[in-house]
C-alpha cells in the first residue's frame, strides 16, 4: 500500500517519517537476539532435551585434492529415548549462556567484533523472520587461538521476529587460516548453513547443519563435507 501511494506521487516528509517507523533497527534486533541466547537459550535446549526424542543422522564425506571420494561415513543414533518425566533424566540449565561460549569465550564479546546490517525479511518454516549480514570490523585483536577464525566471519543471521532466536545462519570464513602457525595445519576454506525448528511449545532446536572444509593437516590436503538432520520429532504426549 505504502508502495503505490509513493508511485502516485503521493511521496511527502510525513509519508517518509511513516515508512521509517516500520522499519525495525538493527542493533535492537541483534541485541534482542543476543539477550534471547544468554537468558533463555540453554533453558530452551534443555526443556527440548527433556519432553522430545529425535532421530540423528550424520554424514561425513571425503575427498583429496582431485576431488575423488575417498571415504564416507554415516552412523543413524535415536536421541533422548530416556523417560523424560523421570527427574533424575532432567538435565541442569542453571548455569546461563553455557551453550553459547567458546570454551571461556562469551557471546557478548563475538558479537562486539562484527558490523552488522539488516537487509529484509523472510520467511523461515512459516515465521517471520529478520535478515541480518554480518561482516568482521577492520583491524580486529587477535589475542587467542579463537580470534583468526571469529575474525574471518563473514555471513547472514534470521532473527525469528516473535521470539527474537536465530531460526537460520550461515557464514564462511574469508581468508585462509593457519593452525599453530600453519605447523599443525591450514584451513583454506570453511563454510557453515544452520536451520533451526521450532516446536508447538516453543523450543528451538537444530533441524539441519551443513559444513564443508577445505584444508591441509600437516601434509594431507583434506576436502570433507558434512551433514546433519534431526527427523522424528516426537514429543512427551505423543509418545504416551
Amino acid at each position: 500500500m505504502l508502495t503505490t501511494f509513493l508511485l502516485f506521487g503521493g511521496f511527502d516528509e510525513n509519508a517518509l517519517a511513516l515508512a521509517n517507523v516500520f522499519v525495525p533497527n538493527v542493533q535492537k534486533i541483534v541485541e534482542s537476539a543476543v539477550n534471547y541466547a544468554i537468558d533463555i537459550e540453554d533453558t530452551n535446549t534443555a526443556l527440548f532435551n527433556e519432553h522430545y526424542k529425535y532421530t540423528r543422522t550424520r554424514t561425513w564425506v571425503y575427498h583429496n585434492e582431485a576431488g575423488k571420494l575417498t571415504n564416507f561415513k554415516q552412523t543413524q543414533t535415536e536421541e533422548n529415548t530416556l523417560q523424560h518425566n523421570s527427574e533424575a533424566a532432567k538435565p541442569p540449565y542453571s548455569v546461563k549462556g553455557r551453550d553459547l561460549r567458546l570454551k571461556a569465550y562469551p557471546i557478548t564479546n563475538i558479537i562486539t567484533r562484527f558490523e552488522f546490517t539488516l537487509v529484509g525479511e523472510d520467511s523461515v518454516n512459516g515465521r517471520k523472520s529478520y535478515v541480518i549480514e554480518f561482516i568482521p570490523h577492520k583491524n580486529l585483536p587477535v589475542l587467542n587461538e579463537h580470534d583468526p577464525f571469529i575474525n574471518g566471519a563473514t555471513g547472514k543471521l534470521w532473527v525469528d521476529a516473535a521470539d527474537y532466536a536465530i531460526s537460520k545462519a550461515q557464514f564462511h570464513l574469508t581468508p585462509p587460516l593457519n593452525v599453530a602457525l600453519g605447523l599443525v595445519g591450514q584451513i583454506d576454506a570453511f563454510s557453515c548453513k544452520i536451520t533451526r525448528s521450532r516446536t508447538p511449545e516453543g523450543y528451538w532446536f537444530v533441524r539441519r547443519m551443513d559444513w564443508h572444509l577445505d584444508g591441509r593437516l600437516i601434509v594431507v590436503k583434506r576436502v570433507i563435507d558434512y551433514h546433519e538432520d534431526r527427523i522424528h520429532q516426537q514429543g512427551e504426549m505423543e509418545m504416551k
